[in-house]
């Protein structure tokens, strides 16, 4: 057996396998008064930890009881972990909504925790109705916690009135109080909140006198049986007797109510079709009307009937998913009826084994002639994948229509139409793939399994079938190390300003930098140990991400590193180390450096200000009432190594210059990179083409400094307000006349105003681009080291340019179009989650020579030429996938 299977084994492995169960030793939990230090003798535990080789369950809903003079409680943990256990005692307050954390060290020579409960105060009173001050039984009263600066109902602890509405609750923190509910009372505007911080005191609540009165018939008046009410949250509450009628409280209608019957359409009331506003409001009818029947036959190609099928139909040509209903069959004459609730154009789709999937769209009416479908065979697609043998039976392959799904009923959403057809086969032990009945349309080639990267190729399929060729899977076998630490940081715990070992970080190693295609987990999970140091074996080689999440108040926030994983070696993370192996500098000089062109260069100094660029972002400027604060420049980075050996790089977010006009990054691993910065364009995940794009050295010991030149100028002017403005779609490039360099791209705000920073002296040509409203070009734009005003500009109708791709072979999904003008000006549309992947427009052209690319990341997967003259409309047709080998 060679080294090439075996390295594959090993991965499939550690991918597949389960970690050993922790060795668990003893632990003593003592619970003592926190003022006091007396024991806590009688008390409630969930307990649950976190250990490098392996974390407990989390903790459920069951809870151990313990009765102990002294206070205490053996529990089972690793030799090194974290213990997260909650505690409950009914005179003191809940230790923390999430459990108190405690570490347990491998050198501990004492293996005992000490869990300090704050003593609580008693509350008792009666729960009351507010008006007629009539108590209220079987109300639930619970203690108020802080949680992340708010507070919330204790329900572990709650307590229901007895008959005379008394209540009385130990452990409540004096500063949070109680809190009383009941499912037939609510919270009364002329009383307090139903909440009390004092030991004595009465809760009021008002009750819910308002009921719905609700009596169902049929189209005809007659009176149903058998509705059933439902709230939205599909609670369901009353159900109607002989008379049709039922009764409810509006207030458990959770804003609206669902009337279902078999037979019958579905009939849906939002709560102002209530009167919730009437002190006795009178009976509402409820007229439901009978489903609407589609009905129908399906045949084969013979005309004999096909005994077993499943049938699914949804208003509409592409029905959202749960709007679609769907039956499996059995019929010998191959009969079907579908309950339906509307009219009009409807998707019908049929699908069995030894078929192709049927689908259209049919008229359907109430009391319709049947529809008839017939099916046929349908066609062949096959091909090879090119990967391990060892990974082969682990590759799943899946054939998925591409539909446009960006706006199914005004929303984005997956169809039932798509999985409906969609085909899935296993890799042969050869390779060859192979699916058979598949209806010609286009499709997208999912390739996906344990220890292969996701892939995701697009392709049309022809009436006469498809060799799909070779489709090579790049699945690393080699594997490598990585090691390192990390701390904790700073923004997670701000009053000690970080710099602590993270003890028993989570994180994540994603070997393959590919889009997921399911909800397989991809990633490799690890914890760090008791000190933060972490080592992950058997990463594939290659680039890696390494990453760990934590919460800043009620934000997920990451840290992440990229990692050069190189076979038989160890890649070294350092990650948030408060003493860096060695810092990074990219020094920004703007202009000649000083403050002037600093100003100019940034567009801080124009007096033309650009919203969430220039200045703080409008909103919260109207919330904390300032004007025109100044917005510090911002810069994103990517670092793209050159060299081949392992090594390891921070990816951060979005950075300010510090006061130095620096970025500092520490733990950049030594070696040569592609440097690329960008500007900060108003919202995280716009940027325009680089200010800056370098080779760079990065040298052991101190890593040195890269200057970082950028022009003391800035265009300024505004254009008419954007007629839509999500994600900024207007852009403004700007293009130096006379020198080979890349025009300068930027967004416009909400109100039209742009800025066009970091420019060098020199003349330019500005072109302003709205897909919804027009162009314009300002022609010989002198820009000194400092600011040009181009004014309030026009627009003009431009051309409007539709296109198809066609794919002729598997090809890499585009995941953009990108226009590209003579002069390099480029316009970019790309293609979301939603789309059909081969349908384009660019819209506003102006008059040029035109080159129309598509694109996969920076790959051009096919092209085409036009001259635009005027404001018609131009098509073009893409052709992707040539022969293939």
């Amino acid at each position: 057996m060679g080294m090439y299977p075996v390295l594959c084994a090993v991965l499939l492995m550690f991918l597949d396998e389960p970690r050993p169960a922790a060795e668990l030793k003893p632990v003593t939990v003592a619970v003592v008064d926190r003022d006091s230090g007396a024991p806590v003798t009688a008390f409630r535990y969930q307990v649950a930890y976190e250990a490098p080789d392996g974390d407990s369950p989390p903790i459920g809903d069951v809870w151990t009881a313990v009765a102990s003079p002294a206070g205490t409680v053996e529990i089972k943990a690793p030799r090194s972990c974290r213990v997260i256990i909650n505690l409950r005692s009914a005179d003191f307050i809940a230790d923390e909504p999430y459990g108190s954390k405690f570490l347990i060290r491998s050198n501990d020579t004492e293996r005992r925790i000490v869990v300090r409960l704050r003593r609580g105060i008693t509350v008792r009173g009666v729960v009351r109705e507010s008006r007629t001050k009539e108590p209220i039984a079987g109300a639930l009263v619970a203690p108020k916690v802080s949680v992340l600066a708010r507070t919330r109902r204790d329900e572990v602890r709650q307590v229901k009135t007895d008959a005379n509405g008394r209540y009385e609750l130990g452990g409540v923190d004096p500063e949070c109080g109680v809190s009383a509910s009941h499912p037939d009372y609510g919270y009364d505007g002329d009383f307090p909140a139903p909440e009390t911080t004092g030991p004595i005191r009465d809760i009021f609540l008002r009750r819910s006198d308002l009921r719905a009165m609700f009596r169902v018939v049929d189209a005809d008046g007659k009176v149903l049986e058998g509705v059933t009410l439902s709230d939205r949250n599909d609670r369901r509450l009353a159900s109607s007797g002989e008379d049709g009628k039922l009764t409810v409280l509006v207030r458990s209608l959770s804003f609206g109510s669902t009337f279902r019957k078999t037979g019958f359409i579905t009939r849906e009331l939002e709560l102002d079709e209530l009167r919730h506003d009437e002190p006795k409001p009178e009976e509402i009818v409820v007229v439901m009307q009978p489903s609407i029947v589609l009905s129908g036959r399906v045949i084969a190609p013979d005309g004999q009937p096909v005994t077993a099928f499943t049938v699914a139909a949804g208003a509409g040509e592409l029905p959202r998913r749960w709007d679609t209903a769907s039956v499996a069959v059995k019929d010998n004459d191959g009969r079907f009826k579908l309950e339906l609730s509307q009219e009009g154009t409807t998707w019908l789709g049929v699908t069995t084994d030894g078929f192709a999937g049927w689908e259209g769209a049919v008229d359907v009416k109430r009391g319709g002639e049947p529809v008839e479908v017939r099916l046929v065979p349908g066609v062949t697609v096959s091909g090879r994948v090119e990967v391990s043998e060892v990974l082969r039976s682990h590759i799943k392959a899946s054939l998925v229509p591409r539909r446009d799904k960006s706006n199914i009923g005004g929303l984005p959403a997956e169809p039932y139409a798509e999985a409906f057809r969609t085909k899935t086969a296993n890799l042969s032990p050869d390779g060859t793939l192979r699916f058979e009945h598949v209806h010609p349309d286009r499709y997208r080639l999912i390739l996906e399994g344990r220890g292969a990267p996701n892939t995701a190729q697009a392709l049309d399929v022809p009436a006469s079938g498809l060799d799909m060729g070779t489709v090579r899977l790049d699945a690393p076998t080699a594997t490598g190390r990585i090691k390192g630490r990390i701390w904790r940081p700073k923004e997670w715990r701000p009053k000690d300003q970080g710099g602590e070992p993270w003890a028993f970080a989570k994180g994540y190693v994603d070997p393959f930098g590919v889009q997921r295609l399911s909800d397989e987990r991809r990633s490799i999970e690890f914890r760090a140990d008791e000190d933060g140091h972490f080592e992950v074996d058997h990463v594939p080689v290659g680039m890696a991400t390494v990453r760990f999440r934590y919460h800043v108040f009620d934000v997920i926030e990451s840290v992440t590193f990229s990692a050069i994983v190189v076979e038989g070696q160890t890649t070294q993370v350092g990650v948030l180390d408060p003493k860096p192996r060695g810092k990074f500098t990219l020094r920004f000089a703007i202009g000649d450096g000083s403050e002037a062109q600093y100003k100019s260069g940034t567009g801080l100094g124009a007096a033309r200000k650009v919203d969430n660029v220039t200045i703080a972002s409008h909103l919260f400027a109207h919330v904390d009432k300032s004007r025109e604060a100044s917005f510090a420049p911002r810069f994103w980075f990517e670092l793209r190594p050159l060299s081949k050996g392992s090594l390891a790089f921070p990816q951060p977010d979005w950075i300010d210059l510090d006061g130095e006009r620096k970025i500092v990054l520490a733990d950049v691993g030594p070696g040569k990179y592609r440097l690329r910065v960008f500007d900060w364009l108003g919202e995280g995940r716009l940027y325009g083409g680089p200010l800056f794009d370098q080779e760079v050295d990065v040298p052991p010991g101190d890593r040195g400094e890269v200057r970082v030149p950028l022009g003391g100028g800035c265009i300024t002017g505004k254009i008419p307000k954007p007629k839509k403005n999500y994600e900024r779609p207007v852009e403004v490039s700007a293009l130096a006349n006379g020198r080979h360099t890349s025009p300068t791209r930027v967004r416009c705000d909400d109100d039209g105003n742009f800025c066009v920073r970091y420019l060098w002296p020199g003349t330019y040509s500005l072109f302003v681009h709205d897909p919804n409203s027009g162009f314009c070009r300002v022609e010989n734009v002198e820009v000194p080291a400092g600011v040009v005003d181009v004014g309030e500009r026009v627009l003009s109708e431009g051309a409007t340019v539709r296109g198809t791709i066609r794919f002729v072979k598997p090809t890499r999904v585009p995941d953009s179009i990108v226009a590209v003008d003579a002069s390099g000006v480029s316009v970019r549309r790309a293609f979301e989650v939603y789309s059909s992947f081969d349908q384009f427009a660019f819209t506003n052209l102006w008059p040029g020579h035109w080159t129309i690319q598509a694109r996969g990341g920076e790959e051009v997967l096919a092209k085409s030429e036009l001259e635009i003259e005027g404001s018609g409309t131009f098509e073009v047709t893409l052709t992707a996938g040539g022969m293939q080998p």
